[in-house]
């Protein structure tokens, strides 16, 4: 699978769903990513948090810093609207895949 990786401060960082982008954001947060609100300060805590979970190694910067960064490129924050829109696609498209093995299993 092709990562997806954005520039963030001239470094290139994948994007990427990980158990430690899910535990930040819960940290972050208090709450679970599939209790997350459809605000825009989940959407952002989120963003930072996939970014982290991909790239702890190499960020030099906390939430605080990254909204620095966003306000200074608008384009990160399209970025990642495209990237949860794939990632939605995908999620459809494995539940289709299961659901057509299970019609396959129950023949």
């Amino acid at each position: 699978m092709k990562k997806t990786m954005i520039k963030i401060k001239g470094k290139r960082m994948e994007l990427k769903n990980t158990n430690r982008s899910l535990l930040k954001f819960e940290e972050m947060t208090g709450k679970n990513v599939l209790d997350m609100d459809n605000t825009y300060t989940d959407t952002l805590k989120l963003f930072y948090c996939v970014v982290y979970g991909a790239n702890y190694k190499i960020i030099d910067f906390d939430f605080e810093g990254f909204l620095d960064i966003l306000d200074d490129d608008e384009t990160l924050t399209e970025q990642f609207t495209q990237y949860l829109k794939r990632k939605q696609v995908e999620l459809q498209d494995d539940e289709s895949d299961e659901s057509d093995k299970k019609k396959v299993i129950e023949i």
